[in-house]
């Protein structure tokens, strides 16, 4: 009874470090040393951590997010091009904004990270009030993490997007947190 405890204290202890300091460029050693996740081999890439921080601010609810992955097989390639669905309506009803990311490759034993720029990110429109971010990681290998960030506005107080633990990839830490103000 005693190791069990012990070895629950551990797990949730390790598991808790990194949501308080989950930072783009903030890598572990473990996430490098990465080659396959334990539970789903054969994974083709693996969602390190995924977090959204929902607030209410000038009328709109901002949600930040921030992914981290990495690309475990060749057929993990598709996950280095990332389409951000949203609804932009007649009105700006939600918006993408902040579009930061970087991609990381371990060359001759050094971790280089290179930054993505402008001409990798571009707003799409895709008809009937709907849009997309499409962010690429034109360098992407096998062994890759890739980081991106980005803020969401959305007017649409009514309803609260959903957050999703758990991806079509396994996901190793995912959190997301909402502070609510008292009229809601």
């Amino acid at each position: 009874m005693n190791k069990f405890f012990l070895g629950l204290v551990l797990f949730l202890g390790y598991t808790h470090l990194p949501a308080q300091s989950i930072k783009m460029g903030e890598i572990s050693e473990t996430e490098w040393a990465m080659t396959e996740v334990p539970y789903e081999s054969g994974a083709p890439a693996v969602i390190l951590a995924s977090s959204g921080d929902s607030r209410f601010f000038g009328g709109m609810l901002e949600t930040s997010y921030f992914y981290r992955l990495k690309i475990l097989t060749e057929a993990g390639k598709e996950y280095a091009d990332v389409r951000i669905r949203f609804y932009r309506g007649s009105s700006g009803t939600e918006n993408i904004s902040g579009i930061k990311a970087q991609l990381y490759n371990a060359v001759d034993g050094q971790y280089v990270e290179t930054k993505i720029g402008k001409e990798h990110i571009h707003m799409v429109d895709l008809g009937e009030g709907y849009s997309e971010a499409r962010i690429s990681f034109p360098d992407a290998q096998v062994g890759s993490i890739l980081e991106y960030s980005y803020k969401k506005g959305d007017k649409n107080l009514t309803f609260l997007d959903g957050w999703s633990f758990q991806r079509s990839i396994p996901t190793i830490f995912s959190k997301y947190q909402i502070n609510m103000v008292p009229q809601f």
